[in-house]
Formats: C-alpha cells, structure tokens, sequence
C-alpha cells in the first residue's frame, strides 16, 4: 500500500511524500534489502530519501534508518541499533564489512549500540560504530573476564580499526584497553591484577604459589601473550623462580608456554612441565611438587633438564628431574 502526497510551493518549488507498508528497498546491490513495516519516502525535486524508525537491514535489526540519493553523490546509508552482546556479531556479520573480530574465542553479555554511517559507491567507504551497553567480555582462552567496558569500537572500512580505546572493571581493578589500527583485530590490556589469575588455569602446579598483584599487559589476536614483572618473594617457588623476574606466557589455546630465561614451559593438553634450568635445588623443588598437583583431574608430570644440581651439600652436575605418576625419578649421565 502506497500513499502520496505531492505540494507544489508559491515559487513552484515542488516535493512529495510517500509512505510504503510492508515496504522492501534495495538501494546498492551488494547490500541487503531494507525492509519496514512503514517506510516514508520524499523527493524535494534533488534528493530522494526513505527513512524508517523500524525497520531491518537484511538481518539487522535497526530502531532507524535512512538512505539519502542526491545526484552528484552515491547512496548515503545511516542505521542505529541495539543488539543483545551474544548475539551482536553474528547480527552484524552477514553485512559486506570485515570487522574481523575472532569472534569464536570472545563471549559478550550486555548491549552493543551500533551506527552505522555509509556511502555505497564502489568501494563502500563510511564507518561503524559500536557502542558498550552495560557491556561484559570474555575471552575464553584465558577465562578474561571484563566488566563495564566503557569507550567506542570505531571501525573504518578503509582503515579498520581506528582510534579505539577504553577501560574496563577486572577483578574490582580498572584495566585500561585499546585495539590495533588497521584491519586486523587485536586487543591489548593493561592493568594491575592478581597473579593468581594468571595460575590458576594453566599453571596449577604454581598456583598455590603465589601473591600479590602484577602489572599485567595483555595481547590478543589470532595468538595471545600475557607478560607481567613480578618481583622478588612473589613466587614462593625455589630459585630461580623466587628472584622474581619477567614472566611470559603465550599460547593459542593447545599449548602453552610459561616462561622466563630457564625456559620452563607447560603444556595444557597433557599437564606435564617441560624445561630447562641451569641450577636446581633437589630438596626445594621435590618439596615443591612432591605433592602431586593436578590439572584436570591428571597429576602433573614434570620432566626438567638441569645443567647443575644439587641436593643439599651434594652435586650431581647435570641431571634430569622427572615426577610422574607421583614418584619423583633423577637421571645424571
């Protein structure tokens, strides 16, 4: 159903209105068609708009839009919505943008705004905006949890990413956030947070094992790496864990690396600890992991190379230090 209305001015200036039910326009074939339940149509004799305050563009839901044809320009295409977090980017996904967002390893509770501000000419150029709404993420990999993300996702369909930075609540902490410039995305936080947190999934064995608070910086992309300074008597750990120092761990899910200048490194998938360290107290480290940790129900199975041992007043030079199935074997040559 069509409705018209058509004025003509004093100074024959001409306009008309319409306004379409049920409506469907597609107004740039590589988009998807708007549909609405009512869509206004004008024309002032230069501009053709349709504006909707309900409306759906393909998928998307959107609370408004319109789309504006002048005769020295391509389609002008703007559209705002607000979409449940969970189910944001698989919303925005069948557009024709990239913003490629891992989205398989990021979980979001809350509301995302979303703008969106067009030119549909050959290449599409304009922006789009996503706005935190009382927003929650998690990245699953490394069980992130992060509350009250405040700040806008710019993301420009030349550029990519462009600008984007904010803060967030972590562990009663505030975490400061931005994304990379460019196409692709990575997220980078920093922040103080407990160093437990960095343990407690990865690395059981040292989990119990430590305190206080690390500045914690953080990337994540199609990779991830945390790097935190912990001082010294952090780790109640033997040496050379207990110096403190840089620690680094990265990983993509599988494996995954805890490492410092010894070259420790655990692996997730099976709990065993593979490394090497220059120098090993065997009392201290049997203390240690004489308990039989557990990742997953399995206890941890730790196979060191140590280039010089000792057990008390006595050395051994190198040996290999292997805990398996709780029973602590020394191999030496």
């Amino acid at each position: 159903e069509l409705l018209v209305w058509i004025n003509r001015s004093a100074e024959n200036y001409q306009s008309v209105l319409a306004v379409a039910s049920q409506a469907q326009v597609t107004a740039d074939p590589k988009w998807p068609r708007i549909e609405a339940p009512e869509l206004n149509f004008a024309w002032n004799g230069r501009d053709l708009r349709f504006f909707a305050s309900e409306a759906k563009l393909g998928t998307l839901p959107v609370q408004a839009v319109e789309v504006v044809k002048s005769p020295e320009q391509a389609w002008l295409l703007e559209a705002s919505s607000q979409l449940d977090g969970a189910t944001a980017f698989a919303q925005i996904e069948p557009l024709p943008i990239q913003l490629g967002v891992w989205t398989q390893d990021l979980a979001l509770q809350g509301g995302v705004g979303v703008s969106v501000d067009l030119s549909l000419a050959s290449p599409v150029t304009g922006q789009v905006l996503l706005q935190p709404l009382d927003l929650a993420l998690t990245y699953r990999p490394l069980d992130l949890q992060a509350q009250a993300l405040e700040g806008n996702l710019i993301y420009d369909l030349d550029r990519g990413w462009v600008d984007t930075q904010g803060t967030a609540s972590f562990e009663s902490r505030v975490l400061t956030w931005k994304l990379d410039d460019g196409k692709a995305f990575g997220l980078e936080i920093e922040g103080p947070v407990a160093l437990e947190t960095m343990t407690q999934r990865y690395l059981p064995l040292f989990s119990d094992q430590v305190t206080g608070t690390v500045p914690l910086s953080a990337r994540i992309d199609r990779a991830w790496s945390v790097q935190a300074q912990v001082a010294p008597n952090q780790l109640s750990l033997p040496e050379p864990f207990a110096s403190g120092g840089e620690v680094r761990v990265s990983g993509d899910g599988t494996d995954i690396h805890f490492e410092r200048d010894d070259q420790v490194k655990l692996t997730r998938a099976d709990g065993r600890l593979n490394g090497r360290l220059d120098q090993a107290d065997l009392a201290a480290w049997v203390a240690v992991i004489g308990g039989g940790s557990e990742v997953g129900g399995n206890a941890i199975e730790l196979d060191l190379q140590v280039s010089d041992t000792q057990l008390g007043d006595v050395k051994f030079g190198a040996t290999q230090l292997n805990l398996q199935d709780r029973l602590v074997r020394i191999e030496g040559p």
